[in-house]
């Protein structure tokens, strides 16, 4: 049985539904929008996820999260 080398998904839930906005096209400023929130907080939340997911962008990120 070959080895799964997917990452482990320990994302907080305030950073699954970053990564669940940015996966349907959000922008940054979109997010936080939609969050209340300022847009630093989301940029915090992107680099948080990029960094448990080892991503370096944000298809990179979504296509580790969401694919098998």
């Amino acid at each position: 049985m070959p080895e799964n080398h997917n990452p482990p998904k320990r994302l907080t839930p305030k950073e699954t539904e970053v990564l669940h906005l940015l996966k349907q096209g959000y922008l940054y400023k979109e997010i936080a929008d939609v969050q209340q929130v300022k847009m630093d907080t989301v940029k915090k939340h992107a680099k948080n996820i990029y960094r448990k997911l080892h991503a370096r962008n944000r298809m990179e990120a979504v296509n580790k999260m969401y694919t098998a």
